[in-house]
């Protein structure tokens, strides 16, 4: 945004989707989830237009990249998992008691800024629960196989809260082990084992971590919807007390916040290399805007139903009387 100085970033609808009218509703009702959400740790979002050729959404830009950027470099610390895990389950547990199921919890739906914090994103899939209102046909599965609770993967449309629940166990494990939980070579032979296979325990990834940090994720992943945790905030607070019987020194999310300030110091060497090529592309986005400015017709004012501003004239301040004419 040029006139106030702020990157921002904009999303969107793919030109192959973009007369898709299913898409197209999808992506506005989007817009309009996220728009009536506001939370610390939720992205949030600048401005929308539906109308637009092709419609786009702006939002908060972050240049510390997502944590699938962190995860994909190795296993976390449990101390920035769990900071983490406390911000992410605090903006799932709002949006659930605003009614709002995400159904694609996964780490690259989640923006990372300079300091290490986490910021859910992308609620092109959500579903609203009171009203069971959704985009997709009851027997289909919508969501990433990697992070898909059973329920989600078979497709059944009584989908609650606690799918998103079972991703963030899932996503933890990832966090905290630096691998998924299920690998297989297709993507439904990855559903296949969500479904049937038992939850595997994180300690035979890294044997150092604590057994209540094991069985919290097994909780979290139950099979069983109504044997998982109630709220996400749940499933943190027992996190945050086995990383609290590990280490009791330093809380601070220290990896966290260096591969983020890693991102962001490459995204300003990228655009210092092509600052001349930025300065273009804005200078010619200005010109073509002030010329659509100037080409847009003035419609004609009918002076027996023109308010005084239209007619140029200014009026008086409340509580003064109007000068003689």
């Amino acid at each position: 945004q040029p006139s106030i100085g702020r990157y921002v970033a904009i999303k969107v609808i793919h030109r192959a989707i973009a007369t898709d009218d299913r898409a197209v509703e999808r992506f506005q009702r989007e817009a309009r989830l996220i728009a009536r959400l506001e939370h610390p740790h939720l992205l949030p979002v600048y401005d929308y237009d539906g109308a637009h050729e092709p419609p786009y959404i702006v939002m908060r830009y972050l240049e510390g990249g997502t944590l699938k950027d962190v995860v994909d470099k190795g296993a976390l610390p449990v101390v920035d998992a769990s900071y983490l895990l406390r911000q992410i389950a605090s903006a799932l547990d709002y949006a659930h008691r605003q009614g709002v199921i995400h159904r694609d919890i996964k780490p690259s739906n989640i923006m990372i800024d300079y300091d290490g914090n986490g910021f859910l994103m992308d609620f092109g899939i959500a579903r609203l629960s009171s009203s069971g209102e959704g985009l997709t046909q009851t027997g289909f599965a919508v969501g990433t196989p990697g992070y898909m609770a059973p329920e989600q993967g078979m497709g059944m449309d009584s989908i609650d809260h606690r799918a998103d629940i079972y991703a963030l166990g899932v996503m933890v494990y990832q966090m905290v082990g630096g691998q998924m939980p299920y690998s297989a070579e297709t993507p439904l032979g990855v559903v296949m084992k969500h479904i049937n296979e038992p939850v595997p325990s994180v300690r035979a990834v890294n044997p150092q971590l604590p057994e209540l940090l094991d069985a919290a994720i097994m909780r979290a992943m139950a099979k069983k919807p109504e044997d998982r945790f109630d709220t996400a905030t749940d499933f943190a607070d027992e996190v945050t007390r086995a990383v609290g019987r590990m280490t009791s020194s330093n809380l601070r999310p220290d990896t966290l916040r260096r591969i983020a300030r890693e991102n962001v110091d490459a995204i300003h060497q990228r655009r210092s290399a092509n600052q001349v090529q930025i300065d273009a592309t804005m200078a010619a986005f200005e010109a073509s805007r002030a010329s659509a400015t100037r080409a847009k017709p003035t419609a004609p004012v009918d002076p027996n139903s023109a308010t005084m501003t239209e007619l140029g004239a200014v009026p008086p301040a409340p509580g003064s009387t109007p000068s003689p004419t």
